[in-house]
C-alpha cells in the first residue's frame, strides 16, 4: 500500500497514551474518510496490541481498539492533504521545519508517499498529476499560496473561461490555498519549439498579437532564431514579423485583458513559452497569477528580457 507509512504513523499516534495525548488534540481527532486499505485492519491491531502492553491495562487498550475501528483511512490523495494542512506535525518526517512552514513539508509527504508524478517544481509551488484529468497545486512558501489564491478566484471568470483551466477544489482551512485541484493540461509547451509545433505561428508573432510593440517582437525573433541555430546567428538579421492567427489573436487579446484588469500581475509570465499549454485544441495558460513584486524578487535575476531588450533597442535608434 502506498501510504502504508502515513497509516502506520497515524495510528501511532491515536494508540498513544491519552496522558500526552487528550482526546480534542485536532492531530488524533481528524481522519480522512472514505476507503479503508485492506491491510491497515492488521497493522492496526499489530500497533494497538503493542501500544496496548506498554499502557498495562486491557481497559485502556479496549478503549483504544474501539476509536481505531472507528477511523476510515482513505486511498484519496486530496483527503490526506486535507489532513497534512489541518494536521500537519503527522507528516513531517521528522524534518527540521519552522512551525508556521510545517504543512508544506507535510503536503509535500503526501505527495511522496503516493509517488504522485511531478509536472514541475518552481520556487513557489510544485505541481503533481492526479490523473489524466487532474493536477495537484502545492504551495511551498506564502508566494505560492498567494499565486493558488489568484488561479482560483480568476479561473472562476467567466470572461477568462477560454484561456485558463478550471480550478476544481481548493484549500478552505483556515486562511485557505496552501492547494489546489486544477484541470490538467494535455500538453504543457516546456519550450518556444513545442508552442510552434503546436500552433504553426511563431513566438514572436504571438507575442507582437499580446504586446503590440513591434521592437519587442523583433527582440524575441531574435532570440527565438539564435536559440534555433546559434552558429549560424546573426545579430544584424531583421526580419518582418508575421501576423499570429485569428485564434492566437483572441487568445493575446483575453490575456491582456485579464492582466490590465489585475494591474499586480505580473506580465512576464506571459512571455514565458512554459506558462503555457494545450487543453484539447485550446491554448490555456497554466502558470499565472504571481504577482509583480514576488517575481521581480525570484525570476528576473540573469533570465533574459525582451522589454528591456526592445527599450534599449529604441534608444539606439534615437541616437
Amino acid at each position: 500500500m502506498h501510504n502504508l507509512s502515513i497509516l502506520k504513523k497515524y495510528i501511532r499516534l491515536i494508540v498513544e497514551d491519552q496522558s500526552t495525548k487528550k482526546s480534542n488534540d485536532p492531530d488524533i481527532m481528524f481522519a480522512p474518510a472514505s476507503v479503508k486499505p485492506a491491510n491497515a485492519t492488521a497493522a492496526t491491531k499489530k500497533d494497538d496490541a503493542s501500544a496496548g502492553q506498554k499502557s498495562g491495562t486491557a481497559g485502556s487498550k479496549s478503549i483504544e481498539r474501539k476509536k481505531l475501528e472507528a477511523v476510515n483511512f482513505s486511498d484519496d490523495p486530496i483527503d490526506w492533504v486535507k489532513a497534512a494542512v489541518r494536521s500537519p506535525r503527522l507528516f513531517d518526517d521528522g524534518q527540521e521545519v519552522s512551525t508556521s512552514g510545517l504543512e508544506f513539508s507535510a503536503m509535500s509527504s503526501v505527495a511522496r508517499e503516493f509517488g504522485l508524478t511531478d509536472l514541475g517544481r518552481g520556487s513557489s509551488r510544485n505541481a503533481f498529476e492526479l490523473d489524466s484529468k487532474r493536477a495537484l497545486k502545492l504551495a511551498i512558501n506564502d508566494a505560492g499560496v498567494s499565486q493558488n489564491s489568484n488561479e482560483a478566484t480568476l479561473s472562476h471568470d467567466k470572461q477568462y473561461a477560454s484561456i485558463l483551466p478550471r480550478v476544481l477544489d481548493f484549500d478552505k482551512h483556515g486562511e485557505g490555498f496552501r492547494w489546489i485541484v486544477v484541470e490538467k493540461a494535455d500538453e504543457t509547451f516546456k519550450t518556444k519549439q513545442q508552442f510552434v509545433k503546436f500552433t504553426g505561428v511563431s513566438w514572436a508573432s504571438f507575442m507582437l498579437a499580446m504586446f503590440e510593440n513591434e521592437e519587442f517582437a523583433k527582440e524575441v525573433a531574435k532570440e527565438e532564431r539564435k536559440e534555433a541555430d546559434p552558429k549560424s546567428f546573426s545579430d544584424e538579421t531583421s526580419e518582418e514579423i508575421p501576423e499570429a492567427t485569428p485564434e492566437l489573436k483572441e487568445v493575446a487579446k483575453s490575456i491582456m485583458k485579464m492582466a490590465e484588469n489585475n494591474p499586480e500581475m505580473a506580465q512576464m509570465d506571459f512571455m514565458k513559452p512554459d506558462s503555457y499549454g494545450r487543453i484539447g485544441s485550446r491554448i490555456v495558460v497554466v502558470d499565472y497569477g504571481i504577482s509583480r513584486n514576488t517575481y521581480s524578487s525570484l525570476y528576473t535575476q540573469g533570465r533574459f528580457d525582451p522589454m528591456k531588450a526592445a527599450r534599449a533597442a529604441a534608444e539606439r535608434k534615437k541616437k
